[in-house]
């Protein structure tokens, strides 16, 4: 939950921070959507994201001292890994608990391009985010300092005319409705690692239940640059 008098986060996907929480903030009287303000900043030096590298250090080390043969041994090392201080906090998750929110973006948000001054946004150079409860306008700064804010209508399009709002949590729907396959050629290197042994006995139960399909590629995603902007005119 976030706490009272807003937040501010280092390294965020900016452009869909802005997709979805305008409309949760509006539209979903949910616990997680309790400050006035809430702020959100990418900063520029290394310094800014000291906490997320403290801990991705710490759980790492915690790491090098077992053997790791299934996802759900990461759980408890991350659990664990803090000997000094509050431990860190873990959330289990499965594919039910990840939703779709682009697809929600998708119907909600009719203008992400051009601010209220009719300048184009370059969504690659905004450092600041701030969204009020209650307001559907999105402040943007391109820079951390005194500058007053940009705002802009994420309910309007581009010519001016309002989109009709519609229910957030009957557009909130999760992004898978089955466990994620991985690829064949995948699945059968883990099973000679079972035969093997590299992987012990008593996981193989979860090695040999993995979903996987031929049409799936063995290679990663390319990563999603939607929000760029390419067009030459942008902010700043």
């Amino acid at each position: 939950m976030l706490p009272k008098g807003g937040t501010t986060a280092s390294t965020w996907d900016i452009a869909s921070l802005s997709a979805s929480l305008p409309a949760l903030a509006a539209k979903v009287p949910i616990r997680s959507i309790e400050p006035v303000h809430l702020t959100g900043c990418r900063k520029a030096t290394q310094a800014a994201t000291g906490d997320v590298d403290s801990m991705h250090a710490c759980i790492e080390r915690a790491s090098k001292a077992v053997e790791v043969y299934l996802p759900r041994d990461w759980a408890l090392i991350a659990a664990t890994a803090r000997k000094t201080g509050k431990p860190y906090c873990v959330t289990r998750m499965t594919n039910q608990d990840i939703f779709d929110f682009k697809a929600i973006a998708s119907k909600l948000i009719a203008n992400r391009k051009k601010a209220d001054n009719g300048v184009c946004l370059n969504w690659m150079k905004i450092k600041w985010l701030r969204f009020v409860k209650g307001s559907e306008l999105v402040q943007i700064k391109m820079d951390l300092d005194d500058s007053p804010f940009v705002t802009l209508n994420v309910r309007n399009n581009t010519r001016g005319r309002a989109v009709k709002p519609e229910s957030v949590k009957s557009l909130l729907k999760p992004l898978y409705t089955a466990p994620i396959a991985i690829s064949k050629a995948k699945f059968c290197d883990l099973q000679d690692l079972c035969k093997t042994l590299v992987i012990p006995t008593d996981c193989h139960y979860y090695y040999k239940s993995l979903v996987h399909s031929e049409s799936v590629a063995d290679k990663l995603e390319e990563p999603d640059l939607e929000e760029g902007s390419d067009d030459g005119e942008s902010f700043y």
